[in-house]
């Protein structure tokens, strides 16, 4: 279930707001630090190399406690009295004990900060991806996400070979993480080809978060797609289950986890689009936390094998999300060129959706491709919305579709005032996240894609300005950018030494 007007993502659940320096802040002198129940402003304390990785933490505990002056850099640019009421954390405040004031160089009092930028978290060495051929992959594809319930982002490391290079399957890593850096798990087994998205769940009931990989195989002719991996998490590492899932050749495009039937268990939906078996795309019925059944879906809506060019049934991504506040997800389909972009409900009865919308067309009309998807209330008026990444179908440019939903339930295309003069000849964004990440209230917009971050502010209103100017905020070199969608973190991973080494930094 995810509420209405929460941003939502594919760990599931409503977003907390991180801290976002991109934006320039102001800092305040504070003489004192006393916690009441009052605002709830995200910081980060500037004391040098006392509070390594402070600058992606939500503070929430309330405590009192005197303290030395400190300069704090707020996430929003406002003026702050000396005084001022905090929330914070045993944690912050054993932090601040230990390194005793700090040994950082402040800013003066109510000055304006420069922006913010990447704050490394850690670096990992003597790093190994070949497979057991001795092949190293072609690329590498990074995902985010808290997997031990430490409340800290843990990293999942996927790979992949891709034309002209032989086609390769690799196992992914995980790099968890912890008060003492991180923990490499490098014993999995189930690998990938060419993966394309990873969701998590509980799929076995036992209150630790478990992942599904998904991929399409070598991206040429023939297309002879691969089967997806299923790995449980035990807290400290994870059991492969990939023979949970069905064992087919699946050209997989989307995934997304919901718990659709309401028996407590995470389903799944595999968005499958093309590929040498042809096949298509199926809904998984999780059995009680013992394995899945797979569902054969509506073929009115789902067999693309049957679509003609003047209307195909392909729909290149998806999301489960609660439009309505009912308490119950609906399954979001994202267009392919020459198909619609749809919204269906789960019938329980008959184990099958069926399709409550039919969306407006992509930012390119007919020839758009539906990249990714994400559900917030964009404009402040407690109702879900929906933003679409798009491309047209050569894949030469990006778009970003917003749909505002009326009092009736119905969505309208609203993106001609919402991203008046975004530039469309760009790269195409891959993944996309709403957040709060200027600290006034309304869901700003992030994106990314091979060559750097994208970011949009939001005025209130739904009516978006690109912050980066038609460019991207680009990490290190090689750096490739993920977004921890449960936690609003968003993170740059490089790969370097031969990728033997990852440089993990984190937008701050």
């Amino acid at each position: 279930m995810r509420p209405v007007g929460v941003p939502t993502g594919r760990n599931g659940g409503p977003r907390g707001g991180a801290v976002f320096g991109l934006r320039q802040g102001r800092v305040a002198e504070i003489s004192s630090l006393i916690g009441i129940q009052g605002p709830r402003l995200p910081f980060w304390v500037d004391l040098g190399a006392g509070l390594r990785s402070a600058g992606g933490i939500v503070w929430r505990a309330a405590m009192k406690t005197p303290a030395e002056t400190l300069r704090l850099r707020l996430r929003a640019p406002m003026a702050l009295p000396p005084n001022a009421p905090f929330v914070m954390s045993p944690l912050l405040l054993a932090t601040l004990a230990a390194c005793a004031g700090g040994g950082g160089t402040p800013n003066e009092s109510g000055t304006i900060a420069g922006a913010g930028g990447l704050v490394v978290l850690g670096r990992v060495s003597g790093l190994s991806f070949a497979n057991e051929d001795g092949v190293m992959p072609t690329f590498f594809s990074p995902y985010a996400a808290d997997l031990n319930g430490d409340g800290i982002t843990d990293f999942v490391i996927a790979a992949g070979s891709y034309p002209p290079d032989d086609p390769a399957s690799f196992a992914p890593q995980i790099l968890l993480s912890g008060t003492d850096g991180y923990t490499v798990i490098d014993d999995l087994t189930t690998g990938t080809t060419h993966p394309r998205e990873l969701d998590t769940g509980d799929f076995n009931g036992d209150g630790v978060t478990d992942f599904i990989l998904i991929g399409h195989g070598y991206d040429a002719d023939p297309f002879p797609g691969e089967t997806n991996a299923l790995y449980l998490g035990t807290g400290s590492g994870f059991e492969d289950a990939s023979d949970w899932l069905p064992d087919s050749a699946d050209f997989s495009h989307s995934v997304t986890v919901s718990d659709i039937n309401g028996d407590g268990y995470d389903d799944i939906f595999i968005g499958n689009i093309w590929g040498e078996e042809q096949v298509l795309p199926y809904l998984l019925i999780n059995q009680g936390g013992s394995g899945f059944a797979k569902l054969a879906l509506n073929a009115d809506v789902f067999d693309y094998t049957a679509g003609s060019a003047s209307g195909t049934r392909l729909y290149t991504t998806s999301l489960f999300a609660d439009l309505d506040g009912d308490g119950t997800d609906s399954l979001i389909l994202g267009m392919d060129k020459n198909s619609s972009s749809l919204i269906l409900d789960f019938d329980p009865l008959t184990e099958d959706f069926i399709v409550s919308q039919t969306l407006p067309d992509g930012v390119f009309g007919r020839s758009s491709v539906t990249v990714d998807i994400q559900v917030g209330d964009v404009n402040g008026d407690g109702l879900a919305d929906i933003v679409m990444s798009q491309t047209p179908e050569d894949y030469d440019g990006r778009g970003l579709q917003l749909l505002l939903q009326t009092a009736d339930g119905s969505f309208e295309d609203a993106t001609a005032s919402a991203f008046d003069g975004f530039d469309t000849s760009g790269d195409w964004i891959m993944f996309i996240l709403l957040d709060d990440f200027d600290g006034d209230g309304d869901l700003d917009l992030a994106g990314t894609n091979a060559f750097g971050l994208t970011l949009l502010e939001n005025d209130g209103t739904g009516r978006f300005t690109d912050l980066t100017d038609g460019g991207v905020l680009g990490g290190s070199e090689d750096s490739l950018v993920t977004f921890d969608y449960a936690l609003s973190e968003i993170y740059a991973l490089s790969f370097t030494s031969g990728d033997s080494t990852i440089v993990i930094e984190q937008y701050a």
